[in-house]
């Protein structure tokens, strides 16, 4: 403790390798660390690649700082010197990397040097598009870590082999995402929908991965079967016009909607039906877990861990299935009642270990453990005893 009675506040660095823009690492980190106590922590989030000042801002907003570092993939022997010279002024206690390959080992290796105690690697995908790179690095991120996270079993396993790592989920705001009939009516006024209109979602970046055409594929299955379906998709990314393109080619104008980045995702799902995620490859999907606790059934890929499901409405299919098994599938899983499905989705969620109020308590408390310090309100009750 330091001398006026107060605890010294806990510095954490936390590194998203991925970019610090809207994405779901990103994403993630806030939610987590924005219900840090800043009495007790003092927390910086730094990142070498692409980001957004309204996204900066949203973490200054809740006493985060931000820390921008040479560009990660473009100028690595400066980012790495910048990134060392930072952590060995800074001294952090912690230093907590996100990423999605063994090229985590860049930042580790740095903190290591730098004489950082607790180093954790925190993969969020159960592949890479460096493959070469994280073949090539493995042996160095091995011995890198102190401590091996992962946001589900299928993303540890794929990272670290038959090494032990802890699985902290993608826990979200229950409450944010419950199902509210006031707020559906409301946005599906909004977006012009009739009641009898089926609304199809999808949340994801513009990539390779999110396998938008596929998606485009399906949905004008949907379409002949139900001429007046309609498909929303939020995001944005470096494949928007190729997939604008294709909408275009497939006569698909009139039923696609592009909503870009919003940042209101809650009341947008409140107006969907249903919603599909054929990705070629994920972690455990951010996306799934709010589908679900605002009562809405899913389609998603069978290449998706089976963890993120924790209720009954998700259905895998294949991406070796035909669009139409799929569209069929999508139009079978809009009979479901929201209404009652969403009477046991809260408690589920909660039960399953995604409720984000618990999630970080448990990792500031996981933090103390590390870091030899008492838990707050055992300190609390030492320092009344004193």
């Amino acid at each position: 403790m330091e001398n006026n009675g107060k605890r010294k506040r806990t510095k954490i660095l936390v590194i998203n390798t991925v970019g610090l823009n809207r994405n779901g690492i990103t994403q993630v980190i806030f939610d987590y660390y924005s219900r840090f106590d800043m009495e007790n922590y003092d927390v910086c989030v730094g990142s070498g690649e692409q980001d957004c000042e309204k996204v900066r801002q949203m973490f200054r907003n809740v006493g985060i700082k931000i820390r921008i570092l040479p560009s990660r993939r473009r100028k690595t022997a400066e980012y790495v010197k910048v990134l060392y010279r930072f952590m060995v002024r800074e001294k952090y206690d912690i230093i907590h990397v996100h990423g999605n390959s063994a090229t985590m080992a860049i930042e580790l290796t740095a903190a290591w040097a730098a004489g950082c105690p607790v180093r954790i690697a925190h993969v969020h995908n159960s592949t890479c598009d460096a493959r070469r790179a994280d073949r090539i690095m493995r042996p160095l991120f091995y011995r890198s870590y102190t401590d091996a996270y992962a946001c589900g079993q299928m993303a540890g396993e794929w990272m670290y082999g038959n090494r032990s790592f802890q699985t902290v989920k993608n826990g979200r705001s229950i409450q944010k995402f419950s199902f509210n009939p006031g707020v559906r009516r409301r946005m599906r006024e909004t977006y012009g929908l009739l009641p009898e209109t089926l609304a199809v979602g999808h949340v994801g970046n513009f990539n390779e991965q999110k396998n938008h055409p596929f998606l485009l594929q399906v949905f004008q299955k949907v379409r002949e079967k139900q001429r007046d379906a309609k498909l929303f998709l939020a995001g944005y990314g470096h494949c928007e016009e190729e997939v604008r393109a294709l909408v275009k080619k497939l006569g698909l104008d009139d039923g696609v909607v592009f909503l870009g980045m919003t940042d209101h995702i809650q009341d947008m799902l409140q107006a969907m039906d249903v919603m599909v995620l054929p990705s070629r490859h994920e972690g455990l999907p951010l996306v799934a877990v709010e589908w679900q606790m605002a009562a809405l059934p899913c389609v998603l890929s069978d290449v998706i861990t089976k963890e993120c499901a924790f209720t009954d409405l998700v259905c895998f299919l294949s991406l070796d299935d035909s669009w139409e098994k799929w569209a069929d599938t999508v139009l079978e899983m809009r009979n479901r009642d929201r209404a009652l499905d969403a009477l046991l989705t809260a408690e589920l969620a909660g039960r399953s270990g995604y409720d984000i109020e618990k999630d970080a308590a448990w990792l500031m408390a996981e933090f103390d453990r590390r870091t030899g310090r008492l838990p707050h309100s055992l300190e609390r009750r030492a320092g009344e005893t004193c």
